[in-house]
């Protein structure tokens, strides 16, 4: 969601009372938000591209890859020394 820093009329007049260095500083970090927001937008684009493309080519997964039991045996292991 992409968005832009605008001011009302009245937050105008009260900016205009600040000194200028103020109003400089105040105008950059406005812009430094905007830049980050676009980089943002960016890489949630480019991340969604890949989530589409993930989803549309899953892997190949061998279920003999994962022993489950072996898994638990050891974790019974690793906690029963932990106690």
């Amino acid at each position: 969601m992409r968005f832009r820093v605008e001011l009302s009329k009245e937050p105008q007049k009260k900016l205009a009372g600040f000194p200028r260095d103020v109003r400089d500083r105040m105008e950059r970090a406005i812009d430094e938000l905007e830049e980050k927001d676009d980089s943002q937008w960016a890489n949630l684009k480019a991340l969604q591209g890949s989530i589409a493309w993930e989803r549309a080519n899953p892997p190949a997964i061998d279920p003999k890859m994962f022993d489950y039991a072996a898994e638990d045996a050891a974790f019974k292991q690793f906690t029963a020394a932990r106690a």
